[in-house]
């Protein structure tokens, strides 16, 4: 607050006075009366001044403004309370009104010591944002015109976890935000026949009985959770994945090891692993056989029937000569080794040299005494 004083002081208890004299006139030169001109207008400048000034006190008030804006997405109205002179102003009530249509009170805020304070708008039309503040001079409201409502935002995703107390039968659940992992408060959840909304800590616990448990969580812009739970407090499982079976096992849908089966092939590393083929028909073409589990080509058919007698016949007559040969060398060879004054062993042809021997002096003879024709 700003405040001025002027002290008037009347012009009889000045230390100096001076009176006018009626004849005397501005052009009269070297009058000593001319000099008193000056003091005559200070003397009504500072009546005026005193008149100005009655009061011993000038208070100046500062005027208190309010810029309103909002954003989207969550239709949250921003207010920001100034003084005259641009300085934040702290602890400014604001209450919010809907007048158009006429809804009444839906707000209340107060300035921080930056001067901003903040609220949810819920529907569209006219607002009158009143203000309250003893230290400076404001109007009694700002109208303020809301004619859309933000487009809502996409659903947010939460994530909803569950640990049973099989000692104490209490559900233990927890609803955390996808994107950090945060605890979400505000969540309601529902259990079977029992609901709470999460704390601070995003948990709640109910009780429940031995059985599948009916879950749903909820909350504005985040997608509804539902889903039923295993509550049968049922001992581990044998397995959780495959890793925790042998090779030759997989881990079933109901936590336990199991054979892995599967047709032409082999179990290996929890998987079924295929042979190329195990019958003929596995390789999908006639001309091709299965052979130690791989497909391979049929050998060609066999020659036709004329191809082999002529071959045989051919066999056959090169093997008689060969044993003609064979045989006559053999008896060659008798004879030469039979000794002086032996006779030789007679050989398979030895009965037939002598006839064939006659038989060549009488055809010689015959054919010599054959006259000569003339």
């Amino acid at each position: 607050m700003a405040s001025a004083q002027l002290r008037c002081i009347p012009a009889s208890s000045a230390t100096r006075t001076w009176t006018t004299n009626p004849g005397w006139s501005r052009q009269s030169a070297g009058n000593p009366a001319s000099h008193s001109n000056p003091k005559r207008f200070f003397t009504v400048l500072l009546f005026f001044a005193c008149l100005s000034f009655a009061a011993d006190d000038v208070s100046i008030t500062r005027h208190l403004n309010l810029a309103t804006g909002v954003t989207c997405p969550g239709n949250v109205l921003h207010m920001n309370a100034t003084s005259s002179d641009g300085t934040p102003v702290p602890d400014v009530e604001i209450r919010l009104v809907l007048y158009v249509p006429y809804t009444g009170f839906r707000g209340l805020a107060h300035t921080d010591a930056d001067g901003y304070a903040s609220l949810e708008l819920s529907k569209n039309g006219s607002y009158r944002i009143y203000i309250y503040n003893t230290t400076l001079d404001h109007d009694k409201y700002v109208e303020f015109e809301y004619p859309l409502m933000c487009p809502p935002p996409p659903p947010k995703q939460m994530n909803v976890t569950v640990e049973p107390d099989c000692e104490s039968l209490r559900l233990n659940i927890t609803a955390t935000k996808n994107e950090t992992g945060e605890p979400l408060e505000g969540v309601f959840i529902q259990a079977g026949n029992w609901s709470s909304f999460t704390g601070n800590s995003g948990q709640v616990s109910v009780p429940f009985e031995k059985d599948y448990v009916y879950i749903q969580a909820e909350r504005g812009n985040y997608t509804k959770q539902e889903f039923y739970f295993d509550a049968r407090c049922l001992p581990p499982p044998e397995c959780v994945t495959g890793s925790d079976c042998d090779g030759f096992e997989f881990c079933n849908a109901g936590g336990n090891c199991e054979n892995i089966t599967g047709a032409c092939g082999y179990p290996e590393n929890h998987t079924w692993v295929a042979y190329g083929c195990c019958e003929d028909s596995d390789c999908g073409n006639e001309s091709m056989f299965c052979g130690n589990n791989t497909c391979a080509m049929k050998p060609l058919p066999p020659e036709p029937p004329e191809a082999n007698i002529t071959n045989l016949t051919n066999a056959t007559n090169a093997g008689n000569a060969t044993n003609i040969t064979n045989m006559t060398n053999q008896s060659n060879a008798t004879g030469n080794e039979s000794g002086p004054g032996e006779e030789a062993p007679a050989g398979p042809c030895t009965g037939l040299i002598l006839p064939m021997s006659i038989c060549v002096i009488v055809v010689f003879f015959k054919f010599s005494a054959w006259p000569a024709s003339t």
